[in-house]
């Protein structure tokens, strides 16, 4: 998806992490589930930066999909 990755590029300092495992909240999704993290390594200093974090937080079924289709090596 174009946009997702124009999103993703411009956040540099964005990490999404899918898991299955303990989270970084120590919860651990039902059996059968992921988490989807979105974690932002650094502050905000401006405005656009939350909107494309708020962009890409409104398309996470999207990123969900292509992250589960991705097989691991």
């Amino acid at each position: 998806n174009k946009s997702i990755t124009s999103l993703m590029l411009q956040n540099k300092t964005l990490r999404l992490t899918l898991t299955n495992e303990e989270g970084l909240f120590s919860e651990k999704p039902k059996e059968g589930n992921v988490m989807l993290y979105y974690v932002w390594d650094g502050k905000i200093k401006q405005v656009a930066e939350l909107h494309n974090v708020l962009a890409l937080l409104q398309q996470r079924w999207i990123v969900l999909k292509k992250m589960c289709a991705i097989k691991p090596a």
